[in-house]
C-alpha cells in the first residue's frame, strides 16, 4: 500500500519508522525548519532510506506537490505534527483519504497544542485519536480512539509528546489495516463537548516577578486578573480557571518544557540582576509553596537553585521577606 507521511517535529520518527516497515513509504512531506539550515532528523530519515522528500515553506508550495503526489498513485496520507494546514487539494488525493494522529481525547483539546492543554488542565489519562481529515481542524470522523497507560500529571511536553509517539507507533499498522480492510469503521465526534486549544507564544509563558516570589513564599491568594500578564495570556487564563496559582505554576512549568518555557523578570530594585529573565526550568510543591529545582538566568547556563542563590545571596533575602 503506498503511503505518504506528513510530519515534522522530531518525535514523528517512531510513526515514520513503523510506516517505513510496514507499508510502502513513497514520500516523507515536513515544515521546513526556519531556524537551522540543517536536514531535520525527519528528512534525514526519509534520505538516508531512499524515500523522497519535501519541505514546502508554505501552503502555496504545499499545493504545488500535488501532481507529484498523485503520481505517486497514492493509497493513504497519514499526517502528525505537521505544521501546516494541509488544503482539500491535497488531503483528498488519495484512494483511502488522510488520516490524522491527534493526541487527545477528540473533541476534547482541538487544534494545534493538545498535549500542553492536558497537562495545564490537569488532566490524569492519556488519550491518542486517529481521525479521517477534513477542511475543519480535528472534526473528522473517529477511526480510533484509546487511552494510553501515561499519566501527563507526571510528564512535560516533550516527555508525553515522546512517549505517546512511540507507544502509537506499536499500534498503527493494525489501525491502518483494520481501516483499510473495513474493520475499524469512523464514527462523529459528540461536538457538544469539544474544546480548542491554539499555537502556544512566547509569552505565555511570562510569570510575573511579584507571583514568582509569591509562590516560593506560600502567600497567595484568589483573584489573578494582572496587568502584569500580556493580553490573551494562557498561564493567566489557566491561573483564572484553577483559582490555585502554586499548582497552576507547576502545572506550566511541565506543560511549557520545551518551549515557550516558564520565565520571569526581575525587577530593577535588585541592581545586579536587573531586567534579566529568569527561567524557571524546574519546581516542585512542598508546603504549599513553590521550590524551585532548575533556573537558567539570561545569558547563563542552567544551574540548580542553591547554585543559582549561592551566586546571588540577596535573592533569597528577596523571597524571605514576608513584608
Amino acid at each position: 500500500m503506498n503511503v505518504v507521511f506528513f510530519g515534522s517535529s522530531d518525535y514523528c520518527l517512531p510513526v515514520l519508522r513503523a510506516l517505513d516497515k510496514n507499508f510502502d513509504l513513497k514520500a516523507v512531506v515536513a515544515k521546513k525548519s526556519l531556524q537551522s539550515a540543517s536536514l531535520s532528523p525527519v528528512i534525514r530519515l526519509a534520505v538516508n532510506n531512499n524515500i523522497p522528500a519535501y519541505t514546502p515553506s508554505d501552503k502555496n508550495e504545499l499545493e504545488s506537490l500535488k501532481d507529484r503526489l498523485n503520481k505517486i498513485s497514492p493509497h493513504l496520507f497519514v499526517v502528525s505534527d505537521y505544521g501546516y494546514i494541509i488544503p482539500d487539494s491535497i488531503f483528498t488525493l488519495p484512494k483511502y483519504k488522510t488520516i490524522n494522529i491527534h493526541f487527545s481525547r477528540l473533541p476534547r483539546f482541538r487544534g494545534p497544542s493538545p498535549v500542553q492543554y492536558s497537562i495545564l488542565s490537569g488532566v490524569k489519562k492519556s488519550f491518542i485519536t486517529v481521525i479521517l481529515m477534513t477542511g475543519k481542524v480535528d472534526t473528522g470522523n473517529i477511526i480510533f480512539q484509546k487511552q494510553y497507560p501515561v499519566n501527563p500529571s507526571t510528564e512535560t511536553t516533550g516527555t508525553l509528546y515522546a512517549k505517546l509517539f512511540l507507544l502509537l507507533s506499536k499500534d498503527l499498522p493494525a489501525i491502518i489495516n483494520g481501516y483499510i480492510r473495513g474493520k475499524l469503521t469512523p464514527i462523529p465526534q459528540l461536538g457538544r463537548q469539544s474544546s480548542e486549544t491554539r499555537l502556544l507564544i512566547r509569552e505565555d509563558g511570562l510569570l510575573p516577578f511579584r507571583l514568582f516570589i509569591a509562590a516560593c513564599r506560600g502567600t497567595t491568594k484568589k483573584g489573578f486578573n494582572s496587568p502584569d500578564f500580556p493580553p490573551e495570556s494562557l498561564f493567566l487564563k489557566t491561573l483564572n480557571k484553577t483559582g490555585n496559582l502554586i499548582i497552576t505554576i507547576e502545572r506550566a512549568v511541565r506543560a511549557f518544557d520545551p518551549w515557550p518555557g516558564v520565565w520571569t523578570v526581575i525587577p530593577q530594585t535588585l541592581e545586579i540582576l536587573k531586567n534579566k529573565r529568569l527561567k524557571i526550568l524546574k519546581v516542585s510543591i512542598e508546603k504549599n509553596k513553590i521550590i524551585p529545582r532548575i533556573v537558567q538566568l539570561e545569558g547563563k547556563k542552567p544551574v540548580n537553585w542553591k547554585q543559582f542563590i549561592e551566586g546571588y545571596p540577596h535573592f533569597l533575602k528577596v523571597i524571605s521577606n514576608s513584608g
